[in-house]
């Protein structure tokens, strides 16, 4: 195991929308913050798992992603455009100052009576140790949070969905139009995507599994070609790297994100239950907003 020299103010756990806000809010105050991910992307509930609805943002940050995804070609009709997503997360992390650090995967806490010390990490050549003076939880089901010991209900799987995108349609609509249960899958949604000539398939799996949704495919594509012919001439191009979770059960009870516990622990993501909140890359934005501000605010009591 090797430990990485450098200690930072903020160390943010999981490189999604939350954890990217929660991290970017952190960097822009001036704290040095590193954002560690196990995926190769940002964002990935937009860039990997294609949840690329995006009508309206509520938070500044949010907000200007998607004026600046706009600004790029990359919004239209309600949704974003995965690549230019990416692009878009990748230049506000370089401009806030922020450290991103791929393919890192939390192992375990140490911990230090009420604080956390540090987080251990598999890596692509073994093992290290990140240290920081505070900690945020940007997981999808609260690891740390649990490796802490807190009381959160055990994780479930609440089914999730995935998406196919197919160019060469002749299917033409801003609206997204519901197919109901089709080739084996619920909820079969077709939607319009920002580029002509491509259509979104999106449709409805029991278990978050890349393998299981990806096997339901070929049936739900036989079926929704019947039943709209004008994307019968289109292939599939794209694919969802994984499904995007449904919404989470409420697991972290009376918590406003900061850990009652571990003074210099927070949580950003809809696991808390001050994040009741539509499972949108909006509300995923401004959950992540809030707890940067919150540590923010008392990050003076932390040194």
């Amino acid at each position: 195991m090797r430990t990485l020299e450098q200690t930072y103010d903020v160390a943010v756990v999981g490189g999604g929308i939350p954890g990217f806000a929660a991290a970017v809010t952190a960097a822009e105050s001036g704290l040095s913050t590193i954002l560690l991910e196990r995926r190769p992307v940002l964002g990935w509930e937009g860039t990997w798992a294609f949840g690329l609805d995006a009508a309206e943002a509520t938070s500044p940050l949010g907000k200007r992603v998607f004026v600046a995804v706009e600004g790029a070609g990359g919004r239209s009709v309600g949704r974003l455009d995965a690549p230019i997503l990416e692009i878009t997360l990748d230049r506000l992390a370089a401009a806030a100052g922020l450290r991103v650090l791929y393919y890192a995967t939390p192992l375990a806490l140490c911990l230090d009576d009420n604080l956390v010390a540090g987080v251990v990490f598999g890596w692509k050549n073994g093992e290290f140790t990140i240290r920081a003076k505070a900690f945020v939880d940007a997981t999808e089901t609260g690891f740390l949070w649990r490796e802490t010991g807190q009381n959160l209900s055990p994780p479930e799987d609440p089914g999730a969905s995935h998406s196919a995108y197919l160019n060469g349609a002749r299917w033409e609509s801003e609206e997204a139009i519901s197919l109901g249960s089709c080739g084996g899958a619920t909820e079969v949604t077709l939607k319009p995507s920002v580029w002509p000539g491509e259509v979104a398939l999106e449709y409805g799996v029991e278990r978050c599994d890349i393998r299981a949704a990806r096997l339901l495919l070929p049936g739900v594509l036989r079926a929704a070609k019947e039943l709209v012919p004008e994307i019968a001439p289109a292939n599939v191009t794209h694919v969802g790297y994984e499904p995007m979770p449904a919404e989470h059960p409420v697991s972290a009870q009376d918590s406003d994100g900061a850990s009652p516990v571990h003074a210099n622990l927070f949580g950003a993501g809809l696991w808390l239950s001050s994040a009741q909140q539509p499972n949108t890359l909006a509300s995923r934005f401004a959950c992540g907003e809030r707890i940067g501000g919150l540590l923010v605010a008392r990050f003076p009591g932390l040194r």
